[in-house]
């Protein structure tokens, strides 16, 4: 072995070791968007294993993301063993646990569903606790950080008791609003007794932070912002459009909570006067109704539309480009900090959403597009498209500017990602 390769092991020697637990990066494009850049500068710093759940290990790996010394365990999601899930009964902190969920305040249907929730998350998190174990044995790591708040975390929050080694973990949106998990009866499993032993929280924005601190007790200095923020895309021209003609852009899954159909209805109301070119990025189990609904809807003389699909996070500028976007849209009826957002403001892109989740601190109404409330009428969407289409070339060129300065001070990736490894730093 050379002097340089001996010397790149003693400095590789030297990093601190983490492990990170995504849900399928980079097995899966669907958290590229969000773990990418952080990831890049994650392992500049560290010496990172990753557990991609969920993932399958046939799948494709771009080789940007085969690094020296990062090693890759693809784990498939647990499948439902009723027998070992019944038998998470027998655990304390299970019980425990369903006693928490019994609140005098809940129907009887959501306390079963609670109760479904904790054996499910008991028997995924027992089931993922030997994963650790076993990546534990061949490489020593000094703290796991858990990219979303899932069993995954609750086997983490175990694993670093019985080590005494540190956990941390980032709540995004599906993982934090109750609102978003009926089905669990609005229910997180074992959400207090993660928030009293994890090292630090990771919240994307102000708002979700004290959404978690109504909710959950936590003292203030276990809390930090840590956004996620995008790479640094080129910032898209100013488009020479014909009076009265806007092009809009939405990139969102096809999923009832995006409120597609919403942008479609208030896209057909628009007076005929204007010129609507929209474009829609993105799939999921509501693509096909939606795409039905576009047809019926906007079939008008003064409306352009086209459902791309599902296109890869790298070649939305390029989309953006071609289709002379002028103004991104984002009806949502819940929402963490939409990085979809965050790419828009990055290239220059004035934004009309609505006021849920972290959304204000993205879209600062007139300045960096038009904040609609959280429940708008079609008329209030219909007014702001208008609007919009109305301004003076100065003053969309001002919300431009004032987009990605924005995206500058607040969701440069790079930037944030050196955030968050110092707080990981100051751990170890």
């Amino acid at each position: 072995m050379g002097f340089a390769e001996n010397i790149k092991g003693i400095l590789m020697s030297l990093k601190s070791t983490i492990l990170l637990i995504t849900n399928g990066f980079p097995y899966s494009g669907m958290e590229q968007s969000f773990l990418e850049e952080e990831f890049f500068s994650l392992i500049e710093k560290f010496d990172v294993t990753v557990i991609a759940l969920g993932a399958n290990a046939n799948e494709h790996i771009d080789n940007e993301y085969y690094k020296e010394g990062v090693s890759f365990y693809p784990i498939p999601v647990p499948k439902l063993n009723p027998i070992k899930i019944c038998m998470q009964l027998s655990k304390r902190k299970t019980r425990k646990e369903i006693c928490a969920a019994k609140s005098k305040n809940v129907g009887f249907i959501d306390v079963l569903l609670r109760i479904g929730a904790v054996l499910m998350y008991s028997y995924r998190s027992e089931e993922y606790l030997k994963t650790i174990a076993r990546i534990y044995d061949e490489n020593n790591f000094e703290l796991i950080y858990t990219f979303w708040c899932t069993p995954a975390t609750v086997a983490a929050m175990i694993f670093s008791d019985e080590k005494n080694i540190k956990f941390i973990t980032r709540l995004h949106g599906g993982d934090l609003y109750l609102e978003r998990v009926k089905i669990f009866g609005s229910f997180f499993p074992f959400r207090h007794e993660i928030a009293v032993k994890t090292s630090k929280l990771l919240f994307l924005s102000e708002s979700a932070k004290k959404y978690f601190r109504e909710n959950w007790s936590v003292p203030e200095s276990k809390c930090r912002i840590s956004a996620l923020g995008t790479k640094n895309f080129a910032q898209l021209p100013l488009f020479d459009l014909s009076k009265n003609t806007v092009s809009i852009v939405t990139t969102a899954n096809a999923i009832k909570l995006k409120r597609i159909d919403l942008i479609i209805d208030a896209i057909s109301t628009v007076d005929e006067k204007y010129n609507i070119i929209w474009n829609y990025v993105g799939d999921g189990n509501c693509w096909g109704e939606l795409k039905k609904h576009a047809e019926k809807k906007l079939s008008k003389k003064n409306i352009k539309w086209r459902f791309w699909g599902k296109v890869k996070n790298r070649d939305i500028p390029q989309l953006y480009n071609k289709v002379k976007a002028s103004v991104f849209m984002l009806l949502s009826s819940t929402e963490g900090v939409p990085v979809s957002i965050e790419e828009a403001l990055g290239m220059g892109l004035p934004v009309i959403a609505t006021n849920v989740g972290g959304v204000s601190e993205e879209v600062i109404d007139n300045k960096t597009g038009y904040l609609l409330s959280a429940n708008p009428e079609i008329n209030e969407v219909v007014e702001s498209i208008e609007r919009f289409i109305e301004l003076s070339i100065e003053k969309k060129a001002e919300m431009k500017r004032n987009a990605y300065r924005l995206w500058r001070e607040k969701y440069d990736a790079r930037r944030n990602a050196q955030t968050l490894i110092n707080e990981i730093e100051e751990l170890l």
